[in-house]
């Protein structure tokens, strides 16, 4: 199953503020993913800066199976805009994860194109939720829209053991654009690229 995972861009005063950090959240989810042998994209709409009709171009050329996507709450309007799009034009399912997703779930499938709300944690849950894609009953940690109605299932416990979580796909993303529009240093570039490089041998 091919999943794609976006990172919707943050919008103040009218204005799209520039990336000044990685999306952690989503490069743990890609890691996750990558390591149960799932075939994984990312759709960094916030570090290419790209306007909402560069955003549709995007989306028409899409070749996934499922879509993913962390937001804030404060990215709620851009959501709901960006999942209408995604279901017009590839009509697959989309999950939300996320402050937006774990704090607002019912708001988030009541009122946007949205199907799955993970809580919390997304790095197994988001997986077993591919997994389980037939019977999503059995994922702890999630909403999710069935014959009309929002299901909750039982919160998920979270990872006690933070050792065992593997560093984040940094190599999926352009980490060279995040990085040059943000605020760090050469030295912390150049640890990124180090730590892509080892994860790559």
């Amino acid at each position: 199953m091919k999943t794609l995972l976006i990172q919707p861009p943050h919008y103040y005063d009218g204005g799209t503020r520039p990336p000044t950090f990685f999306p952690l959240g989503l490069g743990y989810v890609a890691r996750a993913l990558l390591d149960a042998r799932l075939e994984v994209g990312i759709l960094d709409i916030w570090a290419h800066q790209w306007t909402n009709e560069e955003v549709v171009q995007q989306i028409r050329h899409l070749d996934c199976d499922i879509i993913g996507i962390s937001a804030l709450s404060t990215q709620y309007a851009y959501v709901k805009w960006l999942a209408t799009e995604l279901k017009k034009h590839t009509g697959v399912k989309i999950v939300v994860g996320g402050a937006l997703a774990t704090f607002s779930p019912e708001i988030v499938l009541k009122h946007t194109s949205a199907d799955i709300c993970v809580i919390g944690e997304g790095e197994i849950t988001f997986r077993e939720t591919i997994e389980n894609w037939d019977n999503l009953s059995r994922v702890n940690g999630i909403f999710f829209k069935q014959d009309g109605e929002i299901v909750r299932n039982q919160p998920r416990q979270y990872i006690r053991d933070l050792n065992s979580v593997p560093f984040p796909a940094w190599d999926l993303f352009p980490i060279e654009i995040v990085y040059s529009r943000g605020e760090v240093k050469n030295r912390d570039l150049t640890m990124v690229r180090e730590n892509i490089y080892l994860l790559k041998k």
